[in-house]
């Protein structure tokens, strides 16, 4: 069965990472797209090729119905309030991404979140400013379980 993504985070790294993942993935299933601000999720994906994207306004609905998720946020408060929420779901078989530049603490504390709750975490730091992210030419560092990277 085909797995369905999510993105969570639009800001100047997260917009370049989704898009790209967006149009040059071949994605069996709409990528969705969450943002606190729903109308910048609304933007880009009406920006991106029919049927490639769908805007999901409930964090907690979005994180319910995928797989694998990736998030890219602002800050460490950010992080946890995402953290948060996705602790209150499921989780058992899901793997988390984060791809946010924070804390170490704040990142081992997302990590404890889903991992008690039997997801997987990908600790994912993206070294390369936005132009570079958009061009498709950052480097992701990955630390986590084999099998799930």
């Amino acid at each position: 069965m085909a797995q369905t993504l999510l993105w969570i985070g639009l800001g100047n790294i997260g917009r370049g990472m989704c898009k790209n993942i967006a149009e040059k993935s071949k994605l069996d299933k709409p990528l969705l797209i969450y943002n606190r601000t729903t109308k910048r999720a609304t933007e880009l994906s009406q920006s991106l090729p029919a049927g490639k994207t769908q805007v999901v306004e409930s964090l907690g609905d979005a994180i319910a119905q995928a797989d694998i998720i990736f998030t890219c946020v602002a800050n460490d408060q950010a992080v946890e309030e995402i953290f948060a929420t996705a602790s209150q779901q499921k989780l058992e078989g899901k793997v988390f991404v984060e791809c946010s530049t924070i804390a170490p603490s704040a990142s081992e504390a997302a990590a404890k979140a889903v991992l008690d709750k039997g997801a997987e975490f990908i600790c994912a730091p993206v070294f390369g400013a936005p132009a570079m992210v958009a061009a498709g030419n950052a480097t992701l560092v990955l630390a986590g379980p084999k099998a799930s990277i």
